[in-house]
């Protein structure tokens, strides 16, 4: 698969206290090469997967023309601006999958994924114009980077059928993850990460009636946060311990073999984040419909809400998301076009404190983005 999406825009530029409208194009390339090997037997199934990502991202923002800035009464001036920061990322996954039915009532599911992302990048400031102060101003900066990461998970799943109404399900899911990252760039830098986890699941699935399914259960998941940094001269290194705990509700509706609603609700509360812009607690709902009729057509609807706070430190994010995709599927002919729209907002009330005098600082922001797409293929 190779993916490419190019363009122009424009983005906020802040240089010397004055705020600037500068041209953005974009020019990023995804190309996706994956291959499986799969054996099936009569109780059981086993798949290895390998992929490869490459990402090229050639970022770059300039000055088209003099400018004044937002604010043609400030001293603050560009002549010219240019910014180069392309990078590059390259990535290598191995899957393994496996499927085990022993018994006609007790299934095993089990999946391993290694994955190894290497990123490389370059840049190139050049600014010239007038500062606050009006001084004349010359920058001209260069620098590179580079990030190392590795992720190792591992999901073991078991469900048994106590009835024919009835299963008990339960869920491990361990997870580690390494990541060292260094930049040469005014000034110099580096950091590395390391996050362990472990997160549990169990609950219970019924059938309420032909039409109608649920499920209930908890989860419980701990995890280790080790985090060293480098900016010269300064080099702090921070452990965090988080526990979190939750609920969960899904339900299943069908009620003709054309249309089927699914429902997903979860709640989460969390002590001790890693830092006061990490949720305290968590919620995420999400709705998915479907449609299909005789012709081949079919009509498919989602909605996502995920809400997250900090009860500590007045931070709270939302996002939601709403798609809605028409496709078709004949024998030869197949396509699809969908309309989506996204909505994120973000805030935090905190307290500047300065001396003796304590001044509230809330910051409010959101954004939103709406696509459009259409696939054709034909086999």
């Amino acid at each position: 698969q190779r993916y490419r999406k190019d363009g122009d825009g424009t983005a906020p530029l802040d240089v010397s206290r004055e705020e600037f409208e500068v041209e953005r194009p974009i020019d990023e390339t995804m190309q996706t090469v994956s291959g499986s090997i799969a054996h099936t037997g009569e109780r059981y199934s086993v798949t290895w997967t390998e992929r490869y990502r490459r990402f090229d991202f050639d970022s770059s923002m300039f000055l088209a023309a003099f400018s004044e800035g937002l604010d043609p009464a400030a001293p603050t001036t560009l002549d010219s601006y240019l910014l180069e920061q392309p990078y590059e990322l390259e990535a290598l996954e191995h899957e393994l999958s496996a499927r085990f039915r022993p018994t006609q009532r007790l299934s095993l599911t089990g999946n391993v994924v290694l994955a190894d992302v290497d990123v490389s990048l370059r840049a190139l400031e050049r600014a010239e114009g007038t500062d606050f102060a009006g001084a004349p101003l010359d920058e001209r900066l260069t620098g590179s980077g580079d990030l190392d990461q590795q992720r190792r998970l591992a999901d073991v799943g078991v469900s048994f059928a106590a009835s024919d109404r009835l299963a008990l399900f339960a869920r491990v899911r361990v997870a580690e993850f390494e990541q060292s990252a260094a930049l040469d760039f005014e000034p110099d830098g580096s950091a590395d990460w390391e996050i362990d986890s472990v997160r549990l699941e169990a609950g219970a699935e019924t059938t309420l009636g032909r039409s109608l399914r649920a499920a209930v259960g908890a989860a419980s998941e701990s995890r280790e946060v080790t985090a060293r940094q480098r900016a010269e001269p300064f080099v702090d290194e921070t452990g965090v311990d988080t526990d979190a705990d939750g609920y969960f509700v899904r339900l299943w509706y069908r009620p003709m073999r054309r249309a089927e609603l699914h429902l997903s609700w979860e709640d989460d509360s969390l002590d001790d984040p890693f830092t006061l812009a990490s949720p305290t607690s968590a919620e995420r709902l999400r709705l998915r419909g479907r449609y299909r009729w005789p012709n081949g057509l079919s009509l498919t609807a989602s909605y996502l809400d995920v809400d997250r706070s900090n009860d500590r430190s007045g931070w709270s994010a939302g996002a939601e998301r709403l798609d809605v995709r028409l496709a078709y599927t004949g024998a030869r002919l197949g396509w699809s076009a969908g309309a989506g729209r996204t909505d994120l907002s973000r805030s935090v009330d905190s307290l500047v404190v300065g001396g003796s005098r304590a001044v509230p600082f809330d910051l409010r922001y959101g954004a939103r983005a709406d696509t459009v797409d259409l696939a054709v293929s034909w086999r």
